[in-house]
């Protein structure tokens, strides 16, 4: 493979090497922007871990994902259409009121973890032990065999191919998610890690913007992943 192609691969040493390739080609017919998700709205000691690259290392990427590596994804869902979330680390009980002249006073409590992960404006396959279970086209009921899956597995590598777009989450009990761009508007972003003071968003093009959570999206910087 030529360095013009860079393979950013971010795990745990215990974990053995596994074959990260593939894909699912499907046409998208989701609307990215239609609904908020609930802790995205909100303002937008891991063990010893290894980073290798082809390429120069994305320090920004390696260092969010560290600290999530070995922990066990909690609370997994489907939001709108075949956005997924993952929770990870120490749960955390969020309550936000508003106040309006028209309803009055009216509070909204959400739990969530340390990180939060979003899959959102992106094609997503999953896979145990190699075999499908569900891809983003699929119907509610069948994306539910995901949400069941990868509850309480472990995160234990993220792989990512800036070029073309694409990335891995691997998790300790052989479940894989993969995510690719829709192909129509380079500037979707596929995927976003929030905690209460930090963001990392990875978009089709393969930029990624990090930087605090409260950030307006007007002010965010993208930036090549290499």
């Amino acid at each position: 493979m030529s360095a013009s192609h860079p393979i950013l691969v971010i795990g745990h040493t215990r974990t053995a090497s596994r074959n990260l390739t593939g894909s699912c080609p499907g046409i998208a017919e989701k609307s990215c922007r239609a609904a908020n998700d609930p802790i995205a709205a909100r303002q937008r000691g891991c063990e010893q871990c290894l980073v290798t690259s082809i390429s120069t290392c994305p320090m920004p990427l390696a260092t969010f994902i560290e600290p999530m590596l070995g922990i066990p994804a909690w609370g997994v869902k489907q939001g709108y259409g075949s956005f997924l979330t993952f929770e990870f680390g120490p749960p955390k009980l969020e309550v936000i009121e508003r106040l309006s002249p028209e309803k009055g006073l009216r509070r909204s409590a959400y739990v969530h973890g340390q990180w939060h992960l979003w899959i959102n404006c992106c094609h997503w396959r999953a896979l145990q032990h190699d075999l499908l279970l569900a891809w983003s086209e699929d119907d509610d009921q069948v994306i539910g065999r995901v949400t069941a899956a990868l509850n309480a597995q472990k995160l234990v590598g993220v792989r990512v191919t800036p070029d073309d777009g694409r990335s891995t989450f691997t998790f300790d009990l052989g479940g894989t998610l993969e995510t690719w761009p829709y192909g129509d508007d380079p500037t979707n972003e596929q995927w976003n890690i929030l905690t209460d003071t930090e963001s990392f968003a990875y978009r089709a093009d393969g930029l990624y913007s990090y930087g605090p959570s409260s950030q307006s999206p007007d002010l965010e910087r993208w930036l090549p992943l290499r």
